[in-house]
This record gives structure tokens, sequence and C-alpha cells, in this order.
């Protein structure tokens, strides 16, 4: 089977202007650009937004708690979730910080639409 895919690396917005949905209308962008060209999945490496390193809980430990609704707890894994992504795992040594210990978590889109499903759903239907 053929496969092709694509990674999506540094998604940030400005704390000024997160209260304005650029992060959603850009992740949408790029998964329907990405099901356009013909990739079949996207994949990034995202880091916990409430995280913060101690010798009381791992990173592991962190990606895996849900609140009661089977929701993540995380505001960053929440938001990749809603969005259709599959939490894979963490990534030791992914980049140098302190509150992270490095580490980041792996994100993949698969991508199921193919060009003519996303053509039409982004055609709005003639009113007559």
């Amino acid at each position: 089977m053929d496969q092709s895919y694509s990674f999506l690396e540094r998604m940030n917005v400005h704390p000024k202007h997160q209260d304005r949905a650029y992060r959603d209308q850009f992740l949408d962008f790029v998964l329907m650009w990405g099901a356009l060209k013909g990739f079949t999945s996207v994949a990034g490496v995202t880091r916990s937004k409430d995280f913060r390193h101690t010798e009381h809980q791992t990173m592991q430990e962190n990606m895996n708690k849900r609140g009661k609704h089977g929701n993540h707890i995380d505001p960053n894994l929440c938001f990749h979730e809603y969005h259709g992504a599959n939490i894979r795992c963490v990534v030791e040594n992914y980049r140098q910080d302190t509150e992270h210990a490095g580490n980041g978590i792996l994100i993949k889109y698969q991508l199921h639409n193919t060009k003519n499903q996303v053509l039409k759903s982004t055609i709005s239907p003639k009113s007559n």
C-alpha cells in the first residue's frame, strides 16, 4: 500500500491572539491541503500545555490523564484530539527544555477524505 504523509512542526499563535481561533483555522487548512495533495496522514509533535516535569509525574502519565467525559485534561492534547488526531506516544529528547524534560507527544491525523470529497465539502450548493 502506497502511503504519503506530511509532518507539521511548530504551530504557534501569539498569546494576544489566542482567543481568535487562528490555530483551529490554520490546522483545518493544513489538513484540507494535505488531503487535496493526496497525503494519507499528517503527523506532528506537540507539547503538553500544563505539564511541568517533576519527579512525581512523567510525561506518559500526563499524556494518559483524562477527564470524567473521556477527554484529555491537557488543553493541547484535547485540541488535537478534538480535530481528529490520534495521540500516539511520548517522543523523548525532542527538544531542549526543562519544563518538559525535552519530551514531546507524537500526534497523527488520518486523512480519510479523497480529493473529490474535500472539494465537494468546500463548495456550497447554489440556492435557487
